[in-house]
């Protein structure tokens, strides 16, 4: 078998459609290229960029710090302060507007401080009488309301010694 060689017209138009496709690579390969330096040089100017902002940054914080320093945490500080003020005041106004008032004991306080001494005095005389008037003079006194029971305690030890010294 024998093959027919391509005649020379046919060869010439695919010699000329190589170079067309050729020539449209070279320019798209040119456009490539360019767009290529195009993008390197953009890369190149946003690099400074970043750099220069990143110099700002450093810059900024680094005058931040000194400020800081400088005022010395001045708003923790007053911040802390004037919380601190406010503990205490809060803590005063309860005290004097809210504190809390013991009848029981104040009136225990009372008695113990008018007649405690009268009595041990009349106890250690072995004037266990005297000593009972005087808690039953107590126990009939309105202001001791409040500790009637007390009293009737101590008037109960009061009897149970005279009885036993008798």
């Amino acid at each position: 078998m024998e093959t027919n060689p391509p005649d020379r017209a046919e060869l010439e138009q695919l010699l000329a459609e190589n170079v067309q496709r050729l020539e449209a690579l070279e320019k798209a390969f040119a456009g490539a290229e360019h767009r290529a330096q195009k993008y390197a040089r953009e890369n190149e100017l946003l690099q400074g960029h970043h750099k220069d902002i990143q110099e700002e940054l450093r810059q900024l914080q680094h005058d931040y710090e000194s400020l800081r320093v400088q005022k010395g945490g001045f708003g923790f500080k007053a911040l802390s302060a004037a919380a601190f003020a406010g503990a205490i005041a809060g803590f005063l106004f309860c005290y004097l507007f809210f504190k809390p008032i013991d009848d029981h004991a104040e009136a225990l306080e009372r008695f113990q401080h008018e007649y405690q001494f009268n009595i041990e005095y009349a106890i250690g005389q072995g004037q266990f009488v005297q000593a009972e008037n005087t808690i039953k003079e107590s126990m009939e006194k309105p202001e001791n309301a409040l500790i009637r029971r007390d009293i009737e305690v101590m008037y109960k030890i009061v009897s149970a010694a005279k009885r036993r010294c008798n």
